[in-house]
């Protein structure tokens, strides 16, 4: 459910970082900063886009839930991780720190139709109220 990527490109010597996540192939970017206690995302997925996350500073709870089978996973994020979420995959994000990310989605949420790829998944849990 959780794919891990490396980035395309990455160089550091005494000046700092240079750290080039991809090259192509994606059509938003979101840079996000977000406050230590708070959740985003509410479990949702996309019916067509992948998406991916990069950790810039911070530590997040990533939960998931494929659609079909309704297998779950949570995983622990921080500084430096970088991962992808394929489409009918449920996510959401609580934030332990202040926490700065990067989302990218392949295609973007905003569709021509002005509808946009984001379905709620609601799970039963208690997280969704």
């Amino acid at each position: 459910m959780i794919e891990l990527l490396k980035p395309d490109f990455y160089f550091e010597d005494m000046r700092g970082v240079i750290c080039q996540l991809v090259s192509g192939g994606w059509n938003q970017f979101n840079v996000v900063v977000t406050k230590a206690g708070s959740r985003r995302g509410r479990m949702h997925y996309h019916e067509k886009n992948i998406e991916a996350f990069y950790i810039i500073s911070g530590k997040i709870e990533y939960q998931c839930r494929e659609i079909k089978t309704g297998k779950s996973c949570r995983h622990i994020f921080t500084a430096g991780d970088f991962w992808c979420v394929k489409p009918y995959v449920g996510h959401d994000f609580y934030f332990l720190e202040d926490t700065v990310h990067i989302a990218m989605y392949d295609l973007g949420v905003d569709r021509p139709d002005g509808s946009r790829d984001i379905v709620e998944y609601k799970t039963g849990a208690k997280d969704d109220e």
